[in-house]
């Protein structure tokens, strides 16, 4: 009897071992946050109140601002610097012929808050209701307990 529970509990252990070991794989997936969501839903919200269509949701361009967000965290910089090749791949990919980027850090958890402070600058909210047709925005939790943000827009003409 000990013998049997023995090979059972090496078995569930094996097994065990096996599931987290093959979960820890999937390092190109990316679940989308709430805020992330939420914050793509702003943006198109306020696009909407200004006669303009919304961003349709393209994982393209969230998983790359995700990866770029996960970039700021790890140099504490924040910076654009890299997206222009990442569109130009891009746009090699899934076509495209405009687009645009905002980068940003701040302690916010709430999207409202997020992107009243992106309206806040003319600039910022001139691109957010600039030609696009897509949309991705990543967010990136630093271990500062700063919340780096990447939005990434492109246009893909029908």
């Amino acid at each position: 009897m000990k013998n049997q529970l023995f090979t059972a509990f090496l078995l569930i252990l094996s097994a065990l071992g096996f599931f987290i070991n093959s979960c820890s794989k999937d390092e190109g997936f990316y679940e989308i946050s709430a805020l992330e969501k939420q914050i793509h839903k702003e943006i198109n919200d306020h696009r909407i109140e200004n006669q303009l269509p919304a961003l349709v949701f393209q994982p393209l361009l969230f998983k790359e601002a995700r990866k770029h967000s996960i970039s700021m965290a790890n140099s504490g910089e924040i910076t654009d610097e890299g997206l222009d090749v990442v569109f130009d791949d891009l746009i090699s990919k899934i076509g495209g012929d405009a687009y645009g980027s905002i980068v940003d850090s701040n302690q916010y958890a709430v999207a409202d808050s997020i992107v009243k402070r992106f309206f806040s600058e003319t600039e910022i909210e001139a691109l957010t209701l600039g030609t696009f047709t897509q949309g991705g925005v990543g967010v990136y939790a630093g271990t500062d307990k700063i919340n780096y943000i990447t939005v990434m827009f492109l246009n893909i003409p029908e």
